[in-house]
């Protein structure tokens, strides 16, 4: 076979292959065009709805009744940043309000909403509701989890470890804690605690 015969027989073979699955080759692009295309609406819905929420949280921010107006926001855009932030909100206002059922409610859905983001900030409120029912064991196990698995928090919760330490007999962890914090922090207030509080336990 010559290379005129190859170059016809080739010819005829890619034309009967595109002949039989011309279809599904269109079928293909048309599909990938129209993931494209609907990925594209989903990025825009996403970024549209982000936008909505971030412009109501603004609005409830500057609102004469901002806790029911931060609740609205909450339950209205629960799977956005803006609905993280004014739970976050939220939560920390009925913390400070002793309002320790409302605080753990709203701690309960930002976990199962935001497990990864927010699971160190979660377990910091839930320690500190646990402090002030005097559950001191369950507190140090809290800020011990958050010590080990979130070092970027160690800075807020090193203090607080080492009280939940100390009032469960642990005095060696509470002196461990306390020079750490001593050690790290760049906060004078801080440092001055975490100083007395190793002379107290000396």
């Amino acid at each position: 076979m010559n290379l005129g015969d190859k170059l016809l027989y080739y010819t005829e073979r890619l034309q009967h292959f595109f002949d039989r699955y011309l279809r599904l080759i269109l079928a293909c692009v048309v599909i990938l065009i129209g993931i494209g295309i609907l990925w594209s609406g989903v990025k825009y819905y996403f970024a549209k709805k982000e936008k909505e929420a971030a412009l109501e949280l603004l609005k409830a921010v500057s609102s004469p009744n901002l806790i029911p107006s931060l609740e609205e926001v909450t339950k209205k855009h629960k799977n956005t940043s803006a609905g993280l932030i004014s739970a976050i909100i939220l939560s920390d206002y009925y913390y400070q309000q002793k309002n320790f059922n409302k605080t753990q409610e709203l701690l309960l859905i930002l976990e199962k909403k935001y497990p990864k983001k927010i699971k160190g900030l979660v377990w910091y409120y839930q320690a500190k509701i646990a402090e002030s029912q005097g559950k001191w064991d369950q507190a140090f196990e809290l800020y011990q989890k958050i010590d080990q698995k979130y070092p970027d928090l160690q800075n807020l919760i090193l203090l607080d470890l080492g009280r939940a330490a100390e009032k469960i007999g642990k005095t060696q962890i509470a002196k461990e804690c306390y020079q750490k914090a001593l050690n790290q922090t760049q906060d004078e207030v801080l440092k001055g605690i975490a100083e007395t509080k190793i002379k107290n336990l000396n």
